[in-house]
């Protein structure tokens, strides 16, 4: 696992305070990491606004991340990862005839 600080305070005193460190797993270290901004986020999801910030407080899709005191955004990995989980979790359909051909559909 890989550290990273978030800030530090440049002072080297006794009072100075140690970094705070923020544990981050990349998961595939040929990409970048890229984060993504709530506009982003809903277009690859799919999801509006209010479904993304209620999942996420419930804990069923990806914390965001503080970027500035003002600004938020998800890691893109973490994202793609929910995504195709909840395609892998998605039932898929099954023919009932014995060929497996599909049934077409009623006029």
């Amino acid at each position: 696992m890989t550290t990273v600080p978030l800030h530090t305070n440049g002072r080297s005193s006794a009072r100075a305070r140690p970094a705070r460190v923020l544990p981050t797993r990349i998961p595939d270290e040929s990409r970048p990491l890229r984060v993504l901004r709530i506009d982003e986020v809903m277009s690859r999801t799919g999801l509006r606004r209010t479904a993304i910030y209620e999942l996420e407080a419930r804990g069923d899709f990806p914390a965001r991340v503080q970027l500035t005191a003002r600004a938020v955004g998800w890691v893109e990995s973490a994202v793609e990862h929910w995504l195709l989980a909840r395609i892998a979790a998605h039932p898929r359909r099954r023919s009932n005839s014995a060929s497996g051909a599909a049934h077409p559909r009623p006029l």
